[in-house]
């Protein structure tokens, strides 16, 4: 994948612009939790169970709404301590929060559409989230996020309302110190 469209990821997320040294490692803790959801969804859809999409739906809207419980994050960091490069993410921006809310609410049609016998419709579920993988890992593209910014277009991270220049927040986010950027 070429570094633009990490860039373009890791922005569309509500992080400020990334250093090239920086980038492919925020790209890489963003993009775990849509690998770790890629199995997930996976399950989920050949058990047919409600209850396997209820629970995905669940601990998603865990993350949206508490980011610092996410534990798609938790579970990041406890594998990066193994690696001496790792990123030190800040807590879900709301461009993130708001696509892992779009995902919670599709797995809870999921869900609810099974228990009502619409297996259908599970399966147009499971198809969007096919298209959303494919927009996440073959461009860099994250269509929650995007709806996000397409609704609030006044949004800016706090990095940007507060004046403050984003070469300290990409240190801070990056997981370096600020003297070996």
């Amino acid at each position: 994948m070429i570094r633009s469209s990490q860039a373009r990821f890791v922005v569309l997320q509500g992080l400020p612009e990334p250093p090239p040294h920086a980038c492919p490692l925020q790209y890489d803790a963003l993009v775990f939790q849509p690998r770790v959801m890629v199995v997930l969804v996976a399950a989920a859809a050949l058990s047919r169970a409600p209850v396997a999409w209820a629970a995905l739906s669940g601990v998603l809207f865990l993350g949206a709404f508490a980011p610092r419980l996410n534990p798609f994050d938790a579970l990041y960091a406890a594998l990066a301590r193994r690696r001496s490069r790792r990123v030190l993410l800040p807590a879900a921006r709301a461009p993130r929060r708001f696509a892992q809310t779009m995902a919670a609410t599709l797995c809870l049609v999921a869900a609810l559409a099974l228990l009502m016998g619409q297996g259908a419709v599970a399966w147009g579920v499971v198809a969007v989230f096919a298209l959303a993988f494919v927009g996440n890992f073959a461009f860099g593209f994250c269509f929650g996020s995007w709806v996000f910014r397409s609704l609030f277009r006044s949004w800016r991270p706090p990095e940007a309302r507060s004046g403050r220049g984003s070469s300290t927040a990409v240190r801070r986010v990056a997981g370096f110190p600020p003297d070996r950027v």
